[in-house]
């Protein structure tokens, strides 16, 4: 033994002394081809080990290598070189513009092509760009990076965000439509960020004709990491962090002192115009005075209800891949408690890849994706909750001195509870879970050289319950549950999806072809049912059932009550696409789709989608090639297509819906039910049509260093499918119908920069977005669409404010005296000193409806983003800031009554209450209700600058890491919405909405936090 260890000891010296007498310094200097200059930072790495060095300010470079090493040299926008040292000691190297960046692929409809080929708008963002945002939704971290699509973040426990893409294109639905390895599906709420590899987003019509029916609002398409090659890689990425809200984004409310004050003066204000109205009339005493519960500052409710809260994700895969196979796997845990008390999620998720190459010819595969989410949002859900803890009365306590809850005096707020004990009871009463199973299994034969054939089959499986325990409490007449109640619901979906395409990809000579026939079917069903009882006891009259017994079967069987549910869809679809180019020169696309869905009546069912997109690469023009080098790439492109759009329409809208119930008659002693029309059906409703047109330029220069891409985009959708009313002498209800159309155009502008100073690497960019939304027609008869505070009108922008404008405030009679029309008749007769002067906007002399006019919209025509990165040998940088401009915010909380007295906004402190102490709020009284009337007085400024991320990043030295046995270790803090910029008096100018309504804050909206996280990545 002693023997054979002294042997491999004398051969372990032996070798290691003959390496080391073969290492050998290598130096030299970089050059840059095309500028004739030496490269400062480029990198040199020895091929297959860590050793590696970068260029100086001179573009000299040394390193110690073994003498039958090979270099790599690398730089941003050159080609990688790789150079054999073959025992020389000096060693130049010339770089040359790198066009690779440009041969890489992008995902699009049923394949992948060169993004030098593209005619159309695909932006691509890597994986590793979006991991930077801690959110349960990838999307979030596309906010401000992609030019014409719009991210409405929002901020409560588990929430996706609104995503727009040019602007709205329906009045129904806008959501752009999904595909996760190939699925189509509504919602990513079960894709782990982790798992991402990268995500295109589709926005012009000739990208997304290839999608028909779902491709009307846009593409987003997902694609999750596979296998790499080598051996078995682990990679483990966790965050913990907090959320809060941030000092300068709370509601600015009255305290207790402040709304003594001014609920005193409006009582006082009030009473004074009844008797103004009628000396003799008679005044109930104890309605016109006011002492607080509790004195002094008093109770702040908003602080009472949220909280900060906790957010992590601990996500671990394992991936390995071979010349045959590749395979990957993943789990994930993610849970986000809300900042308001009691608002909480969680989600557990499994993904499984894998392939296997049988031969040259023949490839098999597929995925499988698991998740379970729990949520739980207390038995009044968040937005009643912040609705009355914003509305609340600060002048009582959550609880009395005895520890009972204390209740509003009644005579001021008869309809707005104790936000706490709202919240208290039934904290943990109101819960939803759900899980859903998606996999697919894919082939791929070659059946001749340049034709390849691919097949997949997809199912997606999933159920959704939810649970809802009322227990029995009495605080007060108004706030009380006299029995235990329960109701339960559950939903089950499924759908079910194929495609098979033929693709012959070719090169002949100068000439390349892209062809792709295929077809594809897709079955969606959903069923549910629900149920409820009242009197859920176990034994007796038990005020208060623990979780585990809380079973319908408890309760009383005559108080039951059940329903359920069914429907199901399909579609059917033929396509094909050409992709050519000339010479890398000339680019011609085309597609044609023929879409059938089951959401219309034969004659309708189907609709044909074609596009066209034609590109120009200027830049491998010889009048561009032969007399600069600073333009790498250059291309003009232009593109025409035309979509339908099903997802607006329910899925039996060709049908009339009667209710057995729906009127009484009596005749004699009996009372005869008579059936009526819940709905019409228009035997003509068919597709939503949309066709866009865009013209842009891209290109890149200086080394690939610059990059940019301008884009004017026009988008027409007609026949959108909207709700009518049906005559009267048919009955109550509504129809569905087509009726209108509307323009979404504007511009959009990206630019980016990346450059190496030294150890400094860093890269700036920006994009900025013009969108403009009009209605062209609503229909033969043209009728305005109201909804709240907005209205939709033809010439104007959707869902726009519309109400009265204002022209400052009366100060005195003499003003109301001196207002007058032509004729020397008063404008405003009855009006009082305190008063809002409403404007005549339409001339005719008289204030009446028809002044009513457009204040503004929520629809921003103006968005932005800006992006640095910034790398210092180990240590990175990256900043994020979002914005837009042009747009306005229906602050309609600033109400202080309404159906109710309410808590006042801060801003009332500005009132009037005396000549010259105001111009811009009125008087408080509840006797001039005109005061509150829909105008320009709650209509605020929308726009923002958001710091929407920072993150400060250290990954160690791989050979530090190597000595531990780790192949990478990254350490970060993130922080996000730090920062918000905003003229807007709320929790956030984030808002969104429905198409018809959007920008309206009436108090239930959910605080946006800031969110500090401290993470790793971690590989070995």
């Amino acid at each position: 033994m002693k023997k054979f260890f002294l042997a491999s000891l004398c051969l372990f010296i032996a070798i290691h002394y003959t390496y080391a007498q073969n290492k050998i310094t290598v130096s030299g200097k970089v050059f840059d081809k095309d500028l004739g200059q030496v490269v400062i930072g480029a990198n040199i790495l020895e091929k297959g080990t860590d050793n590696g060095t970068v260029t100086n300010v001179d573009g000299m470079y040394s390193i110690s290598v073994s003498s039958g090493a090979t270099l790599v040299f690398s730089y941003v926008g050159m080609q990688t070189q790789e150079v054999k040292v073959n025992g020389r000691q000096t060693i130049d190297v010339v770089l040359t513009a790198d066009a690779k960046t440009l041969d890489d692929v992008v995902v699009i409809g049923y394949g992948t092509i060169r993004k030098r080929d593209l005619t159309g708008s695909i932006v691509s963002v890597k994986g590793d760009e979006i991991k930077s945002n801690p959110s349960i939704s990838p999307l979030s971290a596309l906010q401000g990076k992609v030019p014409g699509m719009d991210v409405i973040t929002q901020g409560n426990a588990g929430a996706s965000p609104k995503i727009t893409i040019r602007g709205i294109g329906s009045m129904a639905n806008s959501n752009p439509y999904y595909i996760v390895d190939g699925m189509f599906t509504d919602n990513i709420d079960f894709v782990n960020t982790s798992d991402i590899a990268s995500v295109e987003v589709l926005k012009d019509a000739s990208s997304l004709a290839m999608f028909g029916v779902k491709g009307a609002n846009g593409i987003i398409i997902i694609t999750t990491k596979r296998g790499q090659e080598g051996k078995v890689t682990f990679n483990v990425d966790s965050y913990t962090g907090f959320q809060t809200i941030m000092p300068g984004d709370k509601l600015k409310l009255a305290d207790g002192n402040q709304f003594t004050e001014w609920y005193r003066e409006l009582l006082t204000n009030s009473k004074q115009d009844i008797l103004d109205d009628d000396p003799d009339a008679i005044i109930d005493a104890s309605k016109y005075s006011f002492n607080p519960q509790v004195p002094g500052v008093g109770t702040n409710w908003v602080d009472q209800v949220t909280r900060s809260a906790l957010i992590t994700s601990q996500s671990i895969s394992a991936s390995t891949a071979s010349e045959k196979s590749h395979s990957f796997f993943s789990l994930s845990y993610f849970k986000q408690d809300g900042v308001v008390k009691y608002d909480n999620y969680e989600r557990y998720t499994a993904r499984f890849n894998t392939d296997y190459k049988f031969n040259n010819w023949a490839k098999l595969g597929g995925n499988v994706a698991l998740s379970y989410w729990g949520k739980d949002t207390g038995l009044k859900g968040y937005g009643d909750l912040l609705t009355q803890a914003v509305h609340a009365m600060p002048t009582y306590a959550p609880k009395d001195n005895d520890g009972n809850w204390m209740m509003p005096d009644r005579v001021v707020q008869g309809q707005i509870n104790n936000p706490v004990a709202t919240m208290e009871i039934g904290s943990h009463n109101n819960k939803s879970w759900g899980y859903r199973i998606l996999g697919n299994a894919f082939l791929d034969i070659v059946l001749f050289k340049k034709l390849t054939y691919h097949g997949s089959a997809y199912v997606d499986l999933g159920m959704n319950q939810n649970k809802v325990f009322k227990e029995k409490f009495f605080l007060d007449s108004m706030h009380k549950q006299e029995a235990t109640a329960m109701n339960r619901d559950q939903t089950e979906y499924r759908t079910f999806q194929q495609e098979h395409t033929l693709t012959w990809d070719d090169v002949i000579g100068d000439h390349r072809f892209n062809v792709m026939l295929g077809f594809t079917s897709n079955y969606v069903a959903s069923e549910g049912f629900s149920a409820g009882r009242d009197s859920i006891n176990v034994a007796g009259n038990m005020d208060y059932v623990p979780e585990e017994l809380q079973m319908l079967g408890m309760g009383i069987k005559s108080t039951a009550t059940n329903g359920d549910s069914f429907s199901e869809e399909s579609q059917l679809s033929y396509f094909g696409r050409v992709n050519y180019s000339y010479k890398d020169r000339y680019i011609i696309a085309a597609t044609l789709r023929r879409d059938g869905s089951s959401k219309f009546l034969k004659k309708n069912r189907w609709g044909t989608f074609p596009s066209v997109g034609l590109g120009w690469v200027i830049s491998e023009e010889d009048f561009i090639r032969d007399n600069t080098s600073k333009i790498d790439f250059l291309k003009l492109k232009g593109s025409w297509g035309r979509l339908g759009n099903d997802r607006a329409s329910g899925r039996y809208d060709y049908y009339r819906f009667v209710d057995p119930n729906g009127s009484y008659a009596v005749f004699g002693n009996s009372i005869i039910t008579i059936p009526t029309l819940t709905s019409m059906a228009d035997l003509n409703l068919t597709w939503e049509k949309m066709e866009g047109t865009e013209v842009g330029l891209e290109g890149s220069f200086l080394n690939q260093r610059l990059s940019g891409e301008f884009t004017f985009f026009n988008r027409k959708t007609r026949d959108f499918l909207t709700q009518v009313p049906v005559p009267a002498s048919i009955g109550s209800g509504y129809m569905i119908t087509n009726a209108g159309s509307m323009r979404n155009r504007g511009i959009e502008l990206s630019l980016n920069y990346s450059d190496v100073a030294g150890n400094l690497r860093y890269t700036i960019g920006g994009n900025f977005t013009y969108t403009q939304n009009k209605v062209l027609s609503l229909g033969s008869g043209g009728s305005d669409k109201f909804s709240g505070p907005c209205i939709t009108r033809v010439g104007e922008t959707i869902a726009s404010f519309y109400g009265y404008k204002t022209d400052g405030i009366f100060q005195n009679q003499a003003e109301i005296d001196n207002y007058v029309n032509d004729k020397g008749v008063k404008y405003q007769p009855d009006a009082k000193p305190g008063d809002f002067k409403w404007k005549d906007v339409d001339g005719n002399g008289v204030i009446d409806d028809n002044d009513r006019t457009i204040l503004g919209s929520y629809f921003a025509p103006f968005s932005f983003g800006v992006n640095v990165k910034l790398e210092y040998k180990g240590f990175d940088l990256g900043v994020d800031i979002t914005g837009v401009a042009g747009n306005e915010i229906y602050n309609s909380k600033k109400a202080p009554y309404d159906y109710n007295q309410f808590n006042f906004m801060e801003c009332w402190e500005n009132r009037w209450h005396g000549e010259g102490t105001s111009n811009k709020y009125p008087i408080l009284s509840n006797m001039r209700p005109d005061n509150m009337r829909a105008s320009d007085f709650f209509v605020e400024n929308g726009s923002y600058v958001r710091l929407r991320n920072v993150q400060l990043g250290y990954t160690f030295p791989k050979a530090w890491m190597h000595k531990i046995y780790l192949n990478s270790l990254r350490i970060y803090a993130s922080a996000q919405n730090l920062l918000t910029l905003t003229a807007f008096d709320g929790w956030t100018p984030e808002i969104g909405g429905s198409p018809l309504e959007s920008g309206v804050d009436s108090g239930s909206l959910y605080p946006l936090p800031a969110t500090i996280t401290f993470g790793l990545n971690l590989t070995f």
